[in-house]
């Protein structure tokens, strides 16, 4: 694999990992994102581990 010398190497790494069977992706305002059980409110989980009463 190849990173281009402007692409935060993060970035393109975290399009590679994807999540476990029975989970899924939430997006967090900061760009880092998190497995989450399938099935979850998006919006619940990202507003939990923002508000800090989950770790992510």
């Amino acid at each position: 694999m190849v990173i281009p010398d402007d692409a935060p190497a993060a970035h393109v790494l975290r399009d590679l990992v994807r999540p476990p069977e029975g989970m899924m992706v939430v997006g967090l305002s900061d760009g880092s994102r998190i497995f989450a059980p399938a099935g979850i409110d998006p919006d619940a989980a990202r507003a939990q581990i923002e508000s800090g009463k989950m770790a992510p």
